[in-house]
């Protein structure tokens, strides 16, 4: 699966958090924070790659349990920019995005606080289908919701949803700054 590395810090930072991914835990205000030091780019390279690895483990778990080739799908940020989703034009890129949030975080909304940040998938193959994919934090449950692009209209819709059990993962746990940068300290001297 191809996946694009476009996310920053503060973006990524908080969008996690708004699902439930806190990264306080980490010993700054990440959404916030400038690294000025190499040990403190590497430090914020670490925390990304922890978060997109709970994230994977999240999204593997859910394309398994729904029986989903990963390979088929081209992972998308839910606050990619429309232009950003090259396998369609802007407007139905836009389109699409607002028939997700509509539907996965709208009013009727089953996500809740503390779930993994939902994932945006859009078949390869086939440019009119799309899902997306969530994993409650609290029973591991996994919720999936299809989109179907209408030709005739060119419109995006829900198609159908689905949940399934899943694993339930661990929490995410960083080193802090300042024990990042002990541990790199102490790399160094051995």
């Amino acid at each position: 699966m191809n996946v694009n590395k476009f996310m920053v810090t503060g973006g990524l930072v908080a969008a996690l958090a708004v699902t439930g991914f806190t990264v306080s835990s980490t010993g700054a205000d990440t959404d916030k924070f400038t690294p000025k030091t190499a040990v403190e780019h590497e430090w914020v390279d670490y925390v990304h790659a922890e978060i997109n690895k709970k994230l994977f483990e999240a999204y593997d778990d859910g394309m398994a349990v729904f029986g989903i080739d990963k390979e088929k799908y081209q992972y998308y940020d839910l606050h990619v920019k429309a232009e950003e989703i090259q396998e369609l034009s802007e407007d139905s890129a836009q389109q699409l995005k607002s028939a997700v949030f509509e539907s996965v975080l709208g009013d009727d909304k089953e996500i809740k606080r503390g779930d993994i940040k939902p994932g945006l998938f859009l078949n390869k193959d086939d440019r009119n289908e799309a899902f997306v994919l969530f994993k409650s934090s609290e029973d591991g449950k996994n919720h999936i919701y299809w989109f179907q692009k209408d030709g005739s209209t060119d419109t995006w819709s829900l198609a159908r949803k689905d949940v399934k059990a899943g694993k339930k993962l661990k929490p995410l746990k960083m080193k802090k700054l300042e024990e990042f940068k002990a541990s790199q300290q102490a790399n160094q001297q051995n």
